[in-house]
């Protein structure tokens, strides 16, 4: 099965744009797509997954923490990253998951919300 691919385009100016475009080309050669001259008009660049080190260390982490865990809801956006709500079942109420979790590389906040079952109407 494949793994769901996540975008985020940003807009880059001219000067920018020229400055990628030389350092792109010792590292990257022409597709069958280029012009004639050998040209290329890059439209938008794709980093795929240039930020899932820190998602995927929080899950494997979580994985091997506790039995089960649903991810209920994963946002991204370019200006605060990937932000997931997972939910757990912790035997104890102790901060040392918490605390381990936040010392992953890229992992920002924390926040442990204890349930217990009932609704506020």
């Amino acid at each position: 099965m494949s793994k769901p691919k996540h975008e985020l385009k940003y807009f880059i100016n001219t000067a920018d744009y020229l400055a990628i475009k030389n350092r792109i080309k010792y590292i990257a050669s022409l597709d069958i797509n280029a012009s004639s001259s050998g040209t290329y008009h890059i439209r938008s660049l794709y980093f795929d997954n240039f930020n899932d080190k820190s998602e995927n260390d929080a899950i494997k982490f979580i994985n091997n923490s506790v039995k089960k865990h649903v991810v209920k809801s994963k946002t991204v956006s370019a200006n605060s990253g990937i932000e997931l709500t997972i939910e757990i079942r912790l035997k104890e109420m102790s901060t040392q998951f918490v605390n381990e979790l936040s010392h992953i590389s890229g992992v920002n906040n924390v926040v442990l919300v204890s349930y217990n079952g009932e609704y506020m109407s």
